[in-house]
């Protein structure tokens, strides 16, 4: 009988190192990674990054803030050289510095600046902007639509919109539609977090792409909705109230 007894222990232990290594190729999935459907995201070979994305600042916060997952290190540290050149069917060039963003947001630590051209020939820009502590109020105080009427820019729309991402879930960016001389000039704009923290001290990003609506509202459309989902897969689950 005690010969049964450590027989049947001597395979359970066999069955529990198994179950340990099994964790430990398969790690118990991130009690954050929760699709927006209530499913576990599986364990993919590509890292996954969280981030916060609100249309106001971070001392405003609204319904719409959501977090979404990127395949990209979208953080402030980081972004610059770990965001690809090429995005999909965009291809990628960078503008360099910019004296005027420099004046305006204070010498901010973060500033990519590029202008993307995708298959057929069509032209969009991607900024972004980022600034932790004092520096941060800045951002909010020169957003698009700022700049935009501020430099005799009529502004046609101002809105909150959202954008369908391609694994599930909506991004909320701020929609602006501008005209000046002739040119009609489509802008998404929002403002990322690393974290939840709702203050200056976790700094922010701001980020907009752009594109001219010289071939139709709904195409331009297009290309924005295109551009932001090259960043950002999907929101998960997750409230703030």
């Amino acid at each position: 009988m005690r010969r049964h007894t450590l027989r049947y222990l001597a395979l359970f232990g066999v069955l529990l190192v198994g179950v340990v290594g099994a964790f430990d190729v398969w790690p118990w999935p991130d009690p954050e990674a929760v699709g927006s459907e209530g499913a576990i995201l599986p364990a993919v070979d590509v890292p996954m990054h969280f981030y916060h994305v609100d249309v106001a600042s971070w001392y405003a916060a609204t319904a719409d803030e959501v977090v979404v997952v990127s395949h990209h290190d979208l953080g402030m540290a980081t972004l610059h050289d770990a965001l690809p050149m090429r995005l999909a069917e965009w291809q990628g060039h960078n503008l360099g510095p910019s004296g005027d963003i420099s004046e305006l947001y204070n010498d901010p630590p973060l500033v990519l600046r590029r202008q993307l051209v995708d298959a057929e020939g069509h032209t969009a820009w991607l900024t972004a902007i980022g600034a932790v502590g004092a520096k941060s109020y800045r951002i909010f105080e020169h957003t698009p639509h700022i700049c935009y009427e501020s430099t005799d820019w009529d502004t046609l729309e101002d809105r909150v919109d959202h954008v369908a991402l391609a694994k599930g879930g909506d991004l909320p960016v701020r929609y602006g539609l501008f005209q000046h001389q002739g040119t009609l000039r489509l802008v998404y704009y929002w403002f990322q977090r690393e974290g939840p923290e709702s203050d200056a001290s976790g700094g922010t990003i701001s980020w907009r792409v752009t594109t001219d609506a010289d071939d139709g509202l709904a195409a331009a459309e297009d290309r924005l909705d295109d551009l932001v989902r090259t960043l950002y897969e999907r929101t998960v689950t997750w409230h703030r109230f």
